[in-house]
This record gives C-alpha cells, sequence and structure tokens, in this order.
C-alpha cells in the first residue's frame, strides 16, 4: 500500500494519497484546493502550529469534505471554526471525529448518519450546549469525551443503548427528568475514564449500587457532589453513595472526589487492595474531621487534599497500619485553615496511649520516595513533627506560619528548589535560621515576605550557606531594603559564584541591588525606590538584560560606572530590554555586542544619545524596539539597520515619521509595528520606507490619520494588518485586502462601522467587491458586537466587561478561563480576579496565552491583580 504524508506547501505527483497532514496558522481554500485530488485519502489531521488556535477559512470544510468521501480520521482539534458543515454527514465512512477546543456551538443533525462512527471528541468546546436530537443513531460509538463543554443535562437519556461505549468524560447526574446513574448499569464496556458530576442529587444509594461500577473496567474515576449548598444535605446519604461506587479494585489508577459532605469515608477509599492506585485529588470535602488512610496504597504517587477545613490533626490515621506511603513522591495540601498539627510519632498524636499492637511494628520511614511537597493555605498549623524526608527535592510553602518553613527545612536538607510566599512572623532572624539548611538550594523564590528587610547577614554568609544556589528570585517583598546587611562596594569572587540568574521585582523600597559576578541573566521589575545596580565585575558574563519601571534608577552603578555606555565590559550580551528608564540619557559602543539578538529601548524620556550608525555591525539583531523616547538625536533613524532584522517596533521620537524619508530597510525585516506620529494625515507620509518584505503591519495611536490607502500597492507581501487607536482612519487598502490572512481593527470606531458585519446592518465594505469575507481572522472592535458566539468577529472589552465575564461565565470549580476571544492587543491591563478564583491556574488572553500559576496564597485580600500583556 502506498502512503504519503503530506503538507499544504507540498505539490503532489499522484492522487493516491491516504494520508493528509496540514500544519499551519492560517489555513485558506486556495492553499487546500489540490487535496480534492485525494479521493482516497483516510487521515486529515490539521494539526496546530503553536499553543494558539489555528484558522480555517469557512470554505475549506464545506467545499473540501465532500471530495474526502473515505475518510476514516478526522482532527480539526483547536482550529478557530465556529460550525461544522452539514455535509460531514456524508463522510460515512468515519471512525474518528476530532472536534476539541474549537468554537462551534452545536454538531449538525448530520452528524447522526456518520453510523461507524467510533470516537467523538468535543473537550474544551465551551460554546456547545448539547448533541444532536437523534444522537443515540450512533450505535457504534466507543468513546464520548464533552470534558469542558456546556452539555450539562443534554445527555441522551437513551446513552444506556450504547452497547459499545467505552469512555463516557463527563456524565451530569441530573433530578428529576435527567440523566440517571442507573442507566450506567447497561454500559457492560465502559472502561477507562469516568466523571461523574451532580452525585447530590441521588436520593437512593440503591440508585448508585444499580451502577455497577466493581464489574467495570475504570481505570480513572471522578466523583463529584455540588459545590454549592443550596439547600439541606444528607451526611449519611452521601457516604452511602461514594461506598457503593466503589470500582474494581484491579482497574483503578486514578481516583478524585470532589465537594463530598460526608463526616467520614468509606472503608474502600484508602484500601491497601487497591495495588495500581498512583493518583489521588480529594477536594472541597469541608465536613470531614480526618483524612482517610491512604498512607496503605502501595502505588499511589501523587496525592492531592484540598478544602478540608474541620482536619485539626494529620497523624497516624493518615498513614494506615501498615505500609507509609512507599511510593509517594508528589504531596499537596491546600486549603485547611483548621489544621493544627502534622505528625507521624506517634507519641505526639496519641499522649496517652499505653500500647500500641499492631501498629507499633517497625515500618520504616514515612515519605521515603517523597520528591515534591507542597503546603498552601494552612495558616493555623504550627506544630509539625515530621521524620527525615530524604528525597524531596521541591518544596512550597505559601501562606503559612514561619514555623511550618523552619521544621521543613531542618528534615529537608535535600531540597534543591525553594518557593515562599507570604509567610508570617518570618522576620530577618527566623529567616537566618532558615538559610543555615539551604546548602542544597539551587533556585530560590520569595514572595510576599514583608518582615524580611536582608536576606543575609553579610556576603561571607551567603557564600557558606547559598553555595549552589543558580536562581533567585525576590518578588513583591516590600520592607527589603537590599540583600544583605553589611555590603561592601566590591565583592570577592567567590561571592554566590554559582548564582546565574537574579528576578528582582516590586520590592518598593529597596535601594540598592548587588549583582555577583557570575550572574548572566538579570531582571529588576518595578523597584521604584531603586537607585543603585551594582554590577563589580561588570557584567562580564551578563547575556539578558531587563530593567523596568525603576524610576529612580541612576545611570551610574555603585562603582561610579554608567550602566550603559561601558556595554564593552559586557560582551556576553545576547538581550537588552530596558523600559521607562527616566535617567537614562546615553547607549554607546553597541558594535561590542556582537551576540546582541534582542535590543529595546522604551519610555526613556531623557535618553539623547543613540549610536544608530553602529547597528549595521549588530549582524545577529533580530528584533529592535525603540518607541516614546522623545529626546533621542533627531539624526535617528537615517537608514542604517541590522543586516538581518526580522522584526522592527519604531515611532514617538524626536524625528516625526513623515520626514524619514527612504530608509533602506533590509528585506529580512517581516515585521512593522509603527508607533503614533501627530503629524501624519495619510499613508503615503511613511509608505515610501516601507519594505516590499513586510508580512505584518501594525500602525499604532496615529491621531490624525485619515487614509490608509495610499502608497501600500506594493507591499504584495502582506498577510497581516493591524490598525490600532486611529480615531480619525476612515479607509484601508483595497488593493490588499484579498491576500490579508488576518485584519484587526481595534479603537478605530470610524474604520470599524465600514468593517463590521453587525449592528445596524453591514458596513460598506461587505457591500463592495473586496473579497472582505474572505479574510477569515477579523477583528474587529464595535460597541454594539456583544455576543461571541455566532459570529467570527471578536469584540475587545474594556476592563469592566472583562471582569464581569470572569465573574459571570466562569464556574467557581474551573481552574482555566479561556476568554483568547478578547483581543487585548499591544495592551497592557489589570485584571481583578475575585478570591473564589483562587484555583484558577490558566488565564489565555488575546492572541498569547498567559499561564499564571495561581495559589490562594497570593491572595492577601479579596482581589488580586494581574498584569497581563499580550505580547
Amino acid at each position: 500500500m502506498r502512503q504519503r504524508n503530506v503538507t499544504a506547501r507540498i505539490r503532489w505527483k499522484s492522487t493516491v494519497i491516504y494520508h493528509l497532514f496540514v500544519r499551519e496558522e492560517y489555513v485558506n481554500y486556495k492553499k487546500l484546493e489540490t487535496f480534492k485530488k485525494a479521493k482516497s485519502s483516510r487521515t486529515f489531521l490539521a494539526l496546530e502550529k503553536s499553543h494558539q488556535h489555528s484558522f480555517l477559512s469557512n470554505k475549506v470544510l464545506a467545499n473540501l469534505l465532500p471530495h474526502l468521501p473515505l475518510l476514516r480520521v478526522l482532527s480539526l482539534s483547536n482550529f478557530h471554526i465556529s460550525e461544522v458543515p452539514e455535509s460531514i454527514g456524508t463522510l460515512i465512512h468515519l471512525r474518528y471525529l476530532n472536534l476539541s477546543q474549537t468554537r462551534i456551538t452545536h454538531l449538525p443533525e448530520s452528524v447522526c448518519n456518520l453510523c461507524n462512527l467510533q470516537t467523538l471528541i468535543v473537550f474544551g468546546c465551551s460554546r456547545l450546549i448539547e448533541l444532536p436530537k437523534s444522537f443515540v443513531k450512533l450505535k457504534n460509538l466507543r468513546h464520548l469525551d464533552i470534558r469542558d463543554t456546556r452539555i450539562f443535562n443534554h445527555i441522551p437519556l437513551e446513552i444506556g443503548e450504547f452497547k459499545n461505549l467505552q469512555t463516557l468524560s463527563n456524565i451530569i447526574i441530573g433530578g428529576e427528568g435527567g440523566f440517571e446513574i442507573t442507566k450506567l448499569k447497561d454500559l457492560e464496556n465502559i472502561c477507562g475514564k469516568i466523571s461523574m458530576v451532580g452525585l447530590d442529587k441521588v436520593k437512593d444509594a440503591t440508585r448508585a449500587r444499580e451502577a455497577n461500577l466493581s464489574v467495570k473496567r475504570i481505570s480513572d474515576l471522578q466523583v463529584e457532589w455540588s459545590d454549592v449548598l443550596d439547600g439541606p444535605r444528607d451526611k449519611e446519604l452521601e457516604k452511602e453513595v461514594l461506598n457503593e461506587l466503589k470500582p474494581h479494585k484491579d482497574y483503578l489508577q486514578q481516583l478524585k472526589i470532589g465537594s463530598y459532605i460526608g463526616l467520614e469515608f468509606p472503608i474502600w477509599v484508602g484500601d491497601s487492595s487497591f495495588g495500581g492506585l498512583k493518583h489521588v485529588s480529594i477536594r472541597g470535602c469541608k465536613n470531614c474531621t480526618s483524612l482517610p488512610p491512604l498512607g496503605q496504597l502501595p502505588s499511589i504517587k501523587e496525592l492531592f487534599l484540598e478544602g478540608f477545613e474541620r482536619v485539626t490533626v494529620v497523624g497516624m490515621e493518615f498513614l494506615g497500619t501498615s505500609l507509609r506511603f512507599p511510593s509517594l513522591e508528589i504531596l499537596s495540601f491546600v486549603d485547611m485553615p483548621g489544621w493544627g498539627k502534622w505528625s507521624t510519632n506517634n507519641r505526639v498524636v496519641f499522649p496517652y496511649l499505653r500500647q500500641w499492637g499492631k501498629w507499633s511494628t517497625n515500618s520504616g520511614v514515612v515519605f521515603p520516595n517523597l520528591r515534591q511537597l507542597h503546603i498552601r493555605d494552612c495558616p493555623n498549623l504550627v506544630e509539625v513533627l515530621l521524620e527525615a524526608l530524604p528525597l524531596l527535592k521541591v518544596l512550597e510553602i505559601v501562606r503559612c506560619d514561619s514555623v511550618v518553613l523552619k521544621k521543613l527545612v531542618q528534615v529537608a536538607s535535600s531540597v534543591t528548589k525553594l518557593d515562599i510566599c507570604h509567610i508570617s512572623r518570618l522576620i530577618d532572624v527566623e529567616w537566618r535560621d532558615v538559610i543555615k539548611n539551604l546548602r542544597a538550594v539551587e533556585e530560590l523564590t520569595i514572595t510576599d515576605c514583608n518582615a524580611i528587610r536582608y536576606l543575609w547577614e553579610s556576603e561571607a554568609v551567603a557564600s557558606k550557606f547559598f553555595v549552589k544556589l543558580r536562581k533567585l528570585k525576590v518578588d513583591n517583598c516590600d520592607n527589603m531594603v537590599r540583600f544583605g546587611e553589611k555590603e561592601v562596594k566590591n565583592c570577592s569572587s567567590n561571592f554566590l559564584s554559582s548564582l546565574t540568574m537574579l528576578d528582582v521585582c516590586r520590592c518598593k523600597n529597596m535601594e540598592r541591588c548587588s549583582c555577583p559576578g557570575s550572574i548572566d541573566n538579570l531582571i529588576v521589575y518595578e523597584c521604584t525606590s531603586l537607585t543603585v545596580i551594582s554590577l563589580p565585575s561588570g557584567g562580564q558574563k551578563l547575556k539578558s538584560l531587563y530593567i523596568s519601571g525603576c524610576k529612580k534608577l541612576s545611570e551610574r552603578e555603585w562603582g561610579g560606572h554608567e550602566i550603559m555606555n561601558n556595554t564593552r565590559r559586557m560582551p556576553m550580551l545576547e538581550v537588552i530590554d530596558i523600559y521607562d528608564w527616566p535617567d537614562l540619557k546615553s547607549v554607546t559602543e553597541l558594535k561590542v555586542l556582537v551576540h546582541l539578538t534582542t535590543l529595546k529601548l522604551i519610555n526613556c524620556g531623557s535618553l539623547e544619545s543613540f549610536p544608530d550608525n553602529e547597528l549595521s555591525n549588530l549582524t545577529l539583531l533580530k528584533y529592535l524596539h525603540i518607541t516614546d523616547c522623545p529626546s533621542m538625536d533627531a539624526s535617528f533613524p537615517n537608514g542604517v539597520w541590522p543586516p538581518n532584522l526580522h522584526s522592527l517596533t519604531i515611532g514617538k521620537l524626536k524625528k516625526p515619521i513623515s520626514q524619514w524619508g527612504t530608509q533602506d530597510l533590509p528585506n529580512s525585516v517581516v515585521e512593522l509595528y509603527l508607533h503614533g506620529d501627530d503629524g501624519v494625515v495619510s499613508s503615503s507620509q511613511f509608505a515610501n520606507f516601507l519594505p516590499s518584505s513586510i508580512t505584518h503591519l501594525e500602525v499604532i495611536a496615529f491621531e490624525k490619520l485619515e487614509s490608509f490607502s495610499m502608497g501600500l500597492e506594493r507591499l504584495d507581501s502582506l498577510q497581516h494588518l493591524t490598525c490600532f487607536k486611529c480615531p480619525n482612519l476612515m479607509d484601508l487598502p483595497k488593493a490588499l485586502l484579498h491576500s490579508l490572512l488576518s485584519l484587526k481593527v481595534l479603537d478605530c470606531p470610524k474604520l470599524e462601522k465600514r468593517c463590521s458585519k453587525r449592528g445596524r446592518g453591514r458596513g460598506s465594505y461587505w457591500h463592495q467587491e473586496l473579497n472582505f469575507s474572505a479574510i477569515f481572522c477579523l477583528y474587529v472592535s464595535f460597541q454594539y458586537m456583544v455576543d461571541l458566539r455566532r459570529e467570527r468577529e471578536v469584540v475587545v472589552f474594556s476592563k469592566r466587561k472583562i471582569m464581569q465575564r470572569l465573574n459571570s461565565e466562569v464556574a467557581p470549580s474551573r481552574t482555566e478561563f479561556d476568554c483568547s476571544a478578547l483581543l487585548l492587543h499591544k495592551l497592557s491591563i489589570e485584571v481583578e480576579i475575585p478570591s473564589k478564583r483562587r484555583i484558577m491556574q490558566s488565564l489565555k488572553l488575546g492572541s498569547g496565552t498567559i499561564k499564571e500559576h495561581v495559589s490562594s496564597a497570593l491572595i492577601a485580600t479579596w482581589w488580586t491583580k494581574f498584569k497581563l500583556e499580550s505580547r
């Protein structure tokens, strides 16, 4: 059999092709038109090119699928599609259909004609509300993944007729007229993962018994009650229901229990007979006063416990009677406000015990294989009596008492990564006792520890205890003045000789930052009182320098040298990123930075001297960003550029863009971002220096720009065009619209009306012969466009509206919120997240994905603020 793996870029010499693979961010119909010849194709996989959504034009699915009648596998995962064409029903040989992480709101009824379909994946389709009415016709379905959709009570009641079904990822137990748990008994082949939500709707434990989970080959079981107590619930009934849902001990590998309000757990939870159970997560069990004996599980590797509000002691009852977590590698305690004592010493837990009997046997060390320990939001834990943790490498302590930190570092001398946040009562004296046990630590992060003023007493003390420290991050420690209580101007060569990365953020009272000569990455961010950065060795090994928002920072370092005027002393620099440094007046000797790949100078109001004639020597420079430097020498730019420049962001300089003339930008430039000039009225005033090679063009904050249609005809490579904050802009380059893959019109009210497809009728561009509908990635911020579910256009929301969506559309139990529909392009905003979002782990915003691993310890008040940027 002849098989070929192809991409959209390959021209075929044969039509006997069985497997089609496409990996493009923008996939249009013209690019795939030749696929029509591949009528024998069995597989069509549209693979994402990055972690962002990819885009398909509307014509691809509607016109291409009928020409691929023999398809067995169709995957469009993570593509920006909002509907599935009816023609999909003609693919009667289809076995596998993956529409996960798309924007579809419904599945066409024709899907039910796919009589051979075995796998349907709609995971992460957050707008999908229900399944087709004739869904029950898919009798051969084996795997159905409906996680993170809105298919709540719309699972077909005839689900029991799916005799071949093996995987049913998300079952919402309904009340009267909803899905009943008893229907699971007919799913004889169910195996793998099964998730049941809404078990508080089960009013009789015998109904749970009829599900017959104990005879099914379930490897991953998730059972969850409602986390909203909207009425009285029977604690004993919930215990009986959980008891009846006992799975088969030979198959279970993962167990998750959520929002169970029973007083205690059934015996099977923690039973040592579950020899294959490796992952256990129990959350929101507010009434339980003790933890189940999970230490008896011989194979458990990961254990997550959260929300046990009434547990006060964790002791031998947690360890069990025989084994003591022999395989456990990751242990996490979160949000246990009543927890006060943790001990593996039976004499402490049971002080009046006279006879120990069976438990008195020597079972060895507790947690002998533990690698990671996370304790968050346990503010009353003040007694920690543990045996040694010989293999512990990662220790995270968040919003706990300083006693917890002190005790744990004493029994875990092998820790290499320590992350502490908001540790109460951690003053300088306490911290000095802690660092005596940190000889093995390689990565140290200290956040919101406001009582610490100094990290070490002297250079000698630091070098004595931090012998292996490679990365140090200090964030939001308000009272920290400097690292060492006793500092000298010239540090010795042995001072923290292993440290390579130093990250200092939001320490508002820090006055001086002394850096050892070994660092290659320095980040200093929003230290508003910082006046001096000391680089004793001159930064000989420094590769990346980032300074932002340090408004009092002197241009001179402690030794008297001007930091940016002595770049010869930093020959290894690859990245320079300077933002909002008012005292910076000059940058010199760029030509010696032969390794430089990125140079950014932003909002440096006093910067006058810049060696632009030396840019041609920077052969490795790919990214150049110079904006908001109004004092810069009026000769810049003068037509001298790095020869291999890829991306240029420039504007708001002393020399107006309208006076730049021809700039001879190299053909290697493909991305150009122009920042505002009040003297520009027409694009013809800057079109003469735009290279024909650019594929991305953005014009930003041109207050008086009215016309964008003149002088751009030669930009035949342009694919992405963005107009942002141009209030008087009224038109677009019509000759280029047909070739655009994406068009973004943001905060341009006059132009938005012409581009909008909604509001009071379509804008004029939709009525003209501009092939406007072919632009399948179209972003228009328009005040009347408030419904994101039906159209491809996307609204740019204000901070207030983002707040409304965060509060109204995200379930409290969700750990990820995707508002990538909100294009926050080139903006820096603050999003306030209520405390009920404490478990949020991921935020997706705008053109990028911004991940913030958020623990409740970072929420000192009812609100937590994140600064999010799309770039």
